[in-house]
């Protein structure tokens, strides 16, 4: 794995918008495709809990959650690490940390959403103990008790 260090909420709008948009053709359908790119990056940098993978001075991979109320859970809003590093287990490094951060706040539960076509997250999550709860047309909600999970 190429040298990545961890850090969280450093990342200024900016830097996640470029990011993510280094990043927008990985996503299943592209995040343009859904979200104006620097709108999300404005709104995850001020309200998400961001876990950032830096790799020298780049933003190599990106975790976004929500986390605000313990008792309902922690929602994953954003995976992502740019294609230059991808397959390098960036984003299990970057997924174990922003679970264990959430454990320790008091989160019980966790959740995101992932397009059943995105072969490689799918793989990733049920390496993490995410489990399939809910599959409607193009994505599946996946949740992971971290009562039991960590």
């Amino acid at each position: 794995m190429s040298e990545i260090v961890v850090r969280s909420d450093s990342a200024s709008a900016a830097q996640v918008t470029e990011h993510l948009m280094i990043c927008d053709d990985a996503f299943i359908p592209p995040l343009s495709h859904r979200v104006n790119i620097a709108e999300y990056a404005t709104k995850v940098t001020r309200h998400a809990l961001c876990i950032e993978g830096w790799h020298h001075d780049v933003l190599a991979g990106l975790i976004c959650l929500y986390s605000n109320d313990p008792d309902r859970g922690a929602y994953i809003t954003n995976v992502s690490v740019i294609p230059a590093l991808q397959g390098q287990k960036i984003a299990l490094l970057l997924m174990k940390n922003a679970l264990e951060q959430v454990h320790g706040q008091g989160v019980g539960k966790v959740s995101l959403e992932v397009n059943n076509a995105n072969v490689a997250a799918l793989s990733l999550y049920r390496k993490l103990g995410f489990t399939p709860e809910l599959n409607t047309t193009g994505t599946i909600l996946m949740t992971m008790d971290l009562q039991r999970e960590i």
